[in-house]
């Protein structure tokens, strides 16, 4: 029998003024982002969440699927409306990957890692990953949707062979299987709270507490882009959330996109 997601439950759990105030729950849907920047496009109020128990066709970064088995893991999407500039619109997904990391932290006493841009791992494996797409106009953000998936109790065994080597679950980790709705509520508080500290301007703030739950500094990575591929030691991050790699010649790039591969 599969834990389905009550939504009732969730609501009554839900501490927050802005997220998660409309939940669009689908039993089956291609993809949450999808469904989201469309409900975006037509007006959707900001918090408004898209979840689902299943995806057909989830989106990963880089044009990748997302594994979403029914009744195991948790896929969503959040719909803002910050008034930024497209330049900033990185540090939203810092501040969800801080989120993302807080709420596994209380929910299981285990202290993930993030690895630049949007991969949350423990013990070196994926638990969870963040997909933010937006639109925007004259080099401003009209609307913004942060797609994020965790997988909680899905057996590795079971997932396709391609990333049965890379990816986990909280239930592997922490031995226990978890409540998918309690843990919904817990990351949409979390998500909130530090958004509302990004609106507030204390950008700093965030920026600080995702390095110190980075899993990339310190590192040798090898960063590929559709031009090229560097290598250097990733040495911190700026303002923006974009990261800073000390190449061997002393060199020092700020790396603002690319799939990134840690070498040591």
């Amino acid at each position: 029998m599969k834990d389905l997601l009550d939504l009732s439950g969730i609501r009554q759990k839900l501490n927050t003024t802005i997220i998660g105030k409309e939940i669009r729950l689908f039993e089956d849907i291609d993809s949450t982002n999808r469904e989201a920047m469309a409900l975006g496009a037509s007006g959707a109020k900001e918090g408004t969440v898209v979840l689902a128990e299943s995806q057909t066709g989830g989106k990963g970064r880089l044009g990748r699927t997302w594994y979403s088995p029914k009744g195991e893991n948790l896929y969503l999407s959040i719909i803002l409306r910050p008034a930024i500039l497209l330049a900033e619109a990185q540090l939203i997904t810092v501040a969800a990957a801080v989120s993302v990391a807080e709420t596994i932290r209380k929910a299981t006493d285990i202290r993930p890692g993030v690895k630049w841009p949007n991969d949350i791992l423990i013990n070196r494996r994926k638990v969870a990953g963040i997909l933010t797409e937006l639109a925007s106009g004259n080099d401003k953000v009209n609307y913004l949707v942060v797609g994020i998936g965790i997988n909680l109790n899905m057996k590795i065994s079971s997932a396709p062979e391609e990333i049965r080597g890379i990816a986990g679950s909280l239930k592997d980790f922490s031995g226990r299987e978890i409540d998918r709705g309690g843990f919904l509520a817990l990351l949409l508080s979390e998500f909130e709270c530090y958004y509302l500290i990004f609106k507030a301007g204390e950008r700093q703030r965030i920026m600080e507490l995702y390095t110190g739950y980075s899993a990339t500094i310190g590192n040798r990575i090898r960063v590929r882009s559709l031009e090229s591929s560097i290598e250097g030691i990733a040495c911190g991050f700026n303002r923006e959330g974009g990261l800073l790699l000390k190449r061997d010649s002393g060199i020092i790039d700020t790396i603002l996109a690319g799939d990134i591969e840690h070498i040591s």
